[in-house]
């Protein structure tokens, strides 16, 4: 709770809160402040610190974010947040009972309505724009844009909010929205970010050449990323072969000498692989790309998304 809730030390002198604890077990006994902070908050510390090495020791890339900010009484903070991927080995599943339930014709026009109005309402916070963010008004004329049906509704139902968005409006966010997408679509780590998702692919672009772009951005990266992982398959069977015995070199050396002068395109295979992934139909809306890459074939694209 100390550290979970960021709650003092002092907790544990609280008459409320030791009243609390005695109502729910009256044989436990609480610890001291000083077992606390000297005992139990390193103990959690070094359990956190193991669990978040192990996990980093999974993995092969991270990406890290910087937050500044300042506390209202103008103390200056900091955040440092690292966002990693890791795939966990095996897939947790739920099974779940199947119920019959009779409609007449009227309650399922009704249920079928309801379904609509559900399915074209989504929950969606809206979306604040940020001095310190270049993104934040695309995301935030983009979240009004997709709520303006919901906000229209609640709008008119209070007295003294503001009118709807007026059909001009929506015309005119709908061009801001468009000009904004531009540039943040020619961003190559975006590109790479769209193009990559097995739901988008190249129809995620709105602009074509954004997509052909994207394409040959990917094509390189591959090629980059296949010539790392051959390069380390020679090192490693360059140093088993000098493990073998002097009369298995003699005997299977020509071998060995003609497999090394053997030249694989590794172009070719990149744009093989690349064309079996973009020409395939793109994944429906609600498919985890996450667990799309996980079960992929394509390993230099796995490796590289």
């Amino acid at each position: 709770m100390v550290a979970t809730d960021f709650q003092p030390f002092t907790i544990v002198n609280d008459t409320g809160f030791q009243e609390f604890v005695n109502l729910l077990d009256p044989r436990y006994k609480l610890p001291s402040t000083y077992t606390l902070s000297e005992k139990l908050l390193q103990e959690a510390y070094l359990e956190a610190y193991n669990k978040l090495k192990t996990d980093l020791n999974k993995i092969n890339y991270v990406g890290i974010t910087c937050d500044s900010w300042t506390f209202i009484a103008n103390e200056p903070y900091l955040i440092v947040t690292c966002h990693y991927i890791h795939y966990a080995t095996k897939l947790s599943q739920q099974n779940f009972s199947s119920k019959f339930c009779y409609f007449s014709p009227l309650t399922m026009e009704t249920f079928k309505n309801e379904q609509k109005i559900k399915a074209e309402d989504q929950s969606l916070k809206l979306i604040q724009e940020v001095p310190t963010r270049w993104n934040s008004t695309f995301y935030m004329v983009e979240r009004i844009i997709e709520s303006n049906n919901a906000l229209g509704r609640i709008l008119l139902k209070l007295r003294k909010a503001p009118q709807p968005f007026s059909v001009d409006d929506m015309t005119l966010l709908a061009d801001i929205k468009k000009v904004l997408s531009s540039p943040y679509e020619t961003r190559s780590l975006t590109r790479l970010g769209i193009i990559l998702d097995p739901r988008f692919k190249k129809e995620g672009f709105r602009n074509q050449e954004n997509a052909s772009t994207a394409a040959k951005i990917l094509e390189q990266e591959m090629l980059t990323l296949s010539h790392r992982i051959q390069k380390n398959e020679i090192s490693t069977n360059y140093t088993e072969s000098k493990k073998l015995s002097t009369t298995l070199i003699c005997l299977f050396g020509f071998l060995q000498e003609r497999i090394n002068k053997k030249v694989k395109s590794a172009t070719t295979d990149i744009i093989i692989i690349k064309r079996q992934y973009l020409e395939r139909h793109s994944m429906a809306e609600n498919t985890d790309p996450l667990l799309f890459w996980k079960v992929s074939y394509l390993k230099v694209l796995k490796k590289l998304n």
